[in-house]
């Protein structure tokens, strides 16, 4: 069970609210209009949430994970979710004296749980993930202090001015090392993200090796401490950052490591395996892919990137087993008969080919209009 209490004049004050310039009927016509969508679907989730038509909200981010279940941002959504409807905390009101009221709040553990299970889901998909949903459940007023400044404007997209007050926090080691020493893991864990938002890798790479060695210290120490990641998403970000950084080598390695600590983490495995194929590895590449799958064979994403990779590597006839299962694992994924049609194509099965490119022009999105042109340029040569 979480708790939080705090006393107040008068009621709590209200988070902040999500502004979206677009008016939510255009929204709706858009998702309608590109309903295998997933952007559109995740655009008309937050017209629902700005207008707090939550259970909206939550059926839209589902259909948009359902396109495409690597959609990072509608899990961090989904993750705020009962933050901003009301459903996470729980309030109890203490009427005090001279006008002070004493609000009690509680977050039963299952709850808890699922926050953190998506939030990191979210961060496992995408570390660099949009986070500017938090803004919207954030309630900003009362006292603020240097860190609540450094998180709202990383949260705000501010990632210089992030940079720099994290980095200052990192500085004041005497506070935040000592009596404040829980928050010292978020000081480095925002830094390290700012930094890789500014193309300054050395710096968030030097930011999560300090990361991971207190928290291997901490975890080994039996310390309780709320916060939704881990030890070892910390190894995975700095294998990410690493990547980004140009040392693939280096980051091959530190995947190996998080995945040595939890085979079960999916990305790890999708990531090694886009190393590899970049690089021409595709024995090494499609190893990774078929490990990726094992570890979530939920995801029929990850069928196409096997299937894609398969094709990458000319092995064509290997290729179309995963990419059929994927799309009659998720039919409303567009890029999945794209790919398919490509791979019968190129088998000499024009049939099956011509019909693999028509149900993806039939399905794809407006946003999808260079592929659309590609898919009927290659229907009319197998006319």
């Amino acid at each position: 069970m979480l708790v939080a209490a705090y006393a107040c004049l008068t009621s709590p004050i209200a988070a902040q609210k999500l502004e979206v310039n677009t008016a939510l009927a255009s929204l709706e016509e858009a998702a309608r209009r590109d309903s295998n969508d997933a952007a559109a679907q995740y655009n008309l989730a937050l017209g629902y949430w700005s207008k707090r038509k939550w259970d909206q909200v939550d059926s839209a981010l589902q259909r948009a994970l359902t396109i495409d279940p690597r959609f990072a941002s509608a899990y961090l959504a989904l993750a705020f979710l009962p933050h901003a409807s009301g459903k996470f905390w729980k309030e109890r009101i203490v009427v005090m004296g001279g006008g002070w009221e004493l609000h009690f709040y509680s977050a039963p553990d299952s709850v808890v749980r699922e926050f953190d299970r998506l939030y990191r889901r979210a961060f496992m998909i995408e570390p660099l993930v949009d986070i500017r949903i938090q803004v919207a459940t954030e309630y900003r007023g009362g006292h603020i202090d240097a860190f609540d400044r450094a998180l709202y404007a990383y949260n705000d997209g501010k990632w210089e001015d992030a940079y720099e007050r994290f980095g200052a926090l990192i500085g004041d080691s005497t506070r935040y090392r000592a009596e404040r020493g829980k928050l010292y893991e978020q000081i480095l864990w925002y830094h390290a993200l700012a930094a890789a938002r500014l193309q300054k890798f050395a710096d968030g790479i030097g930011d999560l090796h300090r990361l991971v060695t207190r928290s291997e210290n901490r975890e080994a120490s039996d310390t309780v401490y709320r916060w939704p990641l881990r030890t070892n998403e910390y190894r995975y970000t700095l294998a990410y950052l690493t990547q980004r950084a140009g040392d693939p080598n280096g980051a091959v390695r530190l995947y190996q490591d998080a995945l040595t600590n939890d085979l079960g983490l999916y990305m790890a495995h999708v990531r090694v395996g886009d190393i590899y194929e970049a690089a021409g590895m595709f024995d090494q590449a499609i190893a990774a892919r078929r490990n990726a799958l094992n570890a979530n064979p939920d995801d029929p994403s990850l069928l196409l990137d096997l299937g894609k990779t398969l094709a990458n590597a000319a092995r064509w006839a290997e290729a179309e087993q995963p990419l059929t299962e994927s799309a009659a694992a998720n039919p409303r994924d567009p890029r999945v008969p794209f790919f398919l049609g490509l791979v019968l194509e190129r088998l000499g099965r024009k049939d099956e080919a011509r019909a693999a490119f028509t149900r993806f022009i039939a399905i794809a999105p407006s946003r999808y209009e260079r592929q659309i042109v590609v898919a009927k340029q290659h229907l009319a040569a197998l006319q």
